[in-house]
């Protein structure tokens, strides 16, 4: 077994047909070839997504499709709530934990990333 992170928990089911492992970053077992290249690449992994509010400002991004231009991107923001659209499907909806100035919000496309400039 080898990982970069803390193994927290590891067993096998009562048959010994699976084990069960709890572990703070990936786990790979020695019969994998590409052992370190995939916790690498598990590691430099991004979210989809990435959302801060505090009581004075909100702080937002959303990766994008590669081929996504500012025409597909629908952004609809009041006091307490936002939507965000991409080419028709809805990123996120809903309301927000504390009131916003709508007419503040500022939003920029840069590396396949949509980013909220508040």
């Amino acid at each position: 077994m080898n990982s970069k992170g803390l193994v927290k928990y590891a067993f096998f089911s009562p048959q010994c047909e699976a084990l069960m492992i709890e572990s703070t970053k990936p786990v790979v077992l020695p019969s994998d070839r590409k052992a370190d290249e995939t916790i690498e690449s598990a590691e430099k992994k991004e979210p989809q997504y990435y959302w801060q509010q505090s009581t004075d400002d909100i702080k937002i991004w959303f990766g994008l499709p590669r081929d996504c231009v500012k025409d597909d991107i629908k952004i609809d923001v009041t006091d307490k709530n936002l939507t965000v659209s991409v080419k028709s499907q809805v990123f996120v909806q809903g309301n927000l934990f504390q009131r916003l100035n709508a007419d503040l919000t500022t939003w920029s496309i840069s590396d396949n990333r949509l980013e909220n400039k508040n």
